[in-house]
């Protein structure tokens, strides 16, 4: 419980005492959120743009695009932007915390990991990390997004199947949820402590996939705690935000109508500000407490693979590491 606490503190204070970290939260998986579907009245329009055929010149013949396809596309390019965010925001909470370790001391297993550090050239750049690192990255999200498809899939099939008889397929469709979030969970720590790896140990994919594994496996309880602990408080900051942005709306949109010189002017104009205005603030809290839950993971991440406690698992890593 007290490293938990220790965890969430330190993610806290780097979080809010790094402004120039709280811009990658706007890219990270989260912020882009129904809110911003909300604003542009997208809403329930989504089999109207899928089923639109798109046609682009190719090589100069006319080209269609089938909705699969550009669906395909804008999920590349939303992970390839996301990943770019992510690595960026690591690299520079590692290159903070190499040069603010005694800060954070009581972070346990910081100095072991802020000695791995030190191999990294004294004066290197975020961007040659993201450059150096951005692939093997990726293909962890494009997997991981695999392995949730697959697995929502597997699960929901037999609700699929039992369509006709309501009742049947209601049973199945609770027993499918209880199904899907230990797996939900396992693919959210898959996907953020193998680039973890990658990039604190210079591991390649695959080695760092199975040590991934072998962390879950050995260090399952600890996770599910703080799991416990840092979706209590993640939840708990949704309500909180969304319950601000709700009075927000509402009370600006009462203020632009009071001012307003036309009832239907008011009602269009308020209308889209107070949208605009909800967007864009839920984007940047979301992406806040973004930035908060991926260095809070990283702290986690440090506390796990201490050499002191993990015993043959982490001494395989650092084996791996220094070999």
């Amino acid at each position: 419980m007290r490293s938990a606490l220790t965890i969430i503190k330190s993610a806290y204070t780097i979080t809010t005492g790094r402004p120039s970290l709280w811009f990658f939260g706007l890219f990270l998986v989260g912020a882009v959120n129904p809110l911003l579907l909300h604003a542009l009245g997208l809403q329930g329009r989504w089999p109207e743009l899928l089923s639109i055929n798109y046609a682009l010149p190719f090589f100069g013949w006319p080209f269609l695009l089938s909705a699969p396809i550009i669906a395909l596309i804008v999920f590349g390019m939303f992970v390839a932007i996301t990943n770019i965010a992510r690595v960026w925001l690591l690299a520079k909470v590692l290159l903070y915390l190499r040069d603010n370790s005694k800060r954070f001391s009581s972070v346990e297993g910081l100095a072991d990991l802020v000695y791995k550090l030190v191999s990294w050239p004294e004066q290197i750049k975020p961007s040659a990390i993201v450059r150096d690192k951005f692939w093997p990255t990726f293909w962890v999200s494009i997997f991981t997004n695999i392995y949730y498809l697959v697995a929502l899939l597997a699960i929901a099939l037999p609700a699929i199947v039992l369509k006709g008889t309501e009742y049947a397929a209601n049973q199945f469709i609770v027993v499918a949820i209880i199904l899907f979030l230990p797996l939900a969970i396992f693919g959210m720590y898959l996907n953020i402590f193998t680039p973890f790896f990658i990039i604190c140990f210079n591991q390649p994919l695959a080695k760092s996939l199975m040590q991934t594994w072998d962390l879950l496996v050995s260090r399952w309880r600890q996770i599910l705690f703080f799991f416990l602990c840092i979706f209590g408080f993640y939840a708990l900051s949704l309500f909180i935000i969304s319950s601000l942005l709700e009075t927000f709306h509402s009370t600006f949109l009462n203020i632009l109508e009071l001012f307003a010189t036309s009832t239907q002017v008011s009602i269009s104009s308020s209308g889209f500000l107070s949208s605009f205005g909800v967007t864009i603030i839920g984007w940047f809290l979301l992406g806040l407490l973004n930035v908060f839950f991926h260095v809070s993971m990283l702290l986690l991440f440090i506390y796990l693979v201490r050499p002191m406690s993990l015993g043959q698992v982490t001494h395989r890593v650092f084996q791996h590491t220094e070999g």
